[in-house]
């Protein structure tokens, strides 16, 4: 996670933002919302993570497995393209919409939004 300025997230977030991307499965989502943008900016402090499947589904499973992995972890709302968690006191939310528009060029093991992303994520919640 080079490059990113991960000192703009609070500190548990942090914590859980590197434990969760040791998961293989998390190369399948990229990093967006807020956090993403603090990591750019650097405006705020940045106390939750949304992350975005580029695929059509998402398996929850996975999702679930990777969860497990914390000891302190709520499920607080599963549908069928979203599931929020609170992790070590964290808001996690894992979704997907379609948007093949987010798919990043490159996958490593840890995928963020670019700030052009963001803007038309971020419109896109207004209409």
């Amino acid at each position: 996670m080079q490059g990113l300025k991960l000192e703009f997230l609070l500190n548990s977030t942090k914590e859980v933002l590197e434990q969760l991307v040791l998961n293989e499965y998390m190369r399948n989502f990229v990093l967006v919302g807020g956090s993403a943008l603090t990591s750019y900016i650097c405006h705020r402090l940045s106390e939750d993570l949304d992350f975005f499947t580029y695929a059509d589904t998402f398996d929850k499973q996975k999702i679930f497995n990777i969860i497990e992995r914390f000891a302190n972890k709520e499920i607080v709302n599963i549908s069928d393209e979203q599931i929020d968690v609170i992790i070590n006191g964290v808001k996690v939310t894992f979704f997907n919409a379609k948007w093949s528009f987010l798919k990043p060029d490159k996958i490593d093991n840890f995928n963020i939004a670019s700030l052009e992303q963001i803007a038309i994520m971020k419109i896109n919640t207004l209409f």
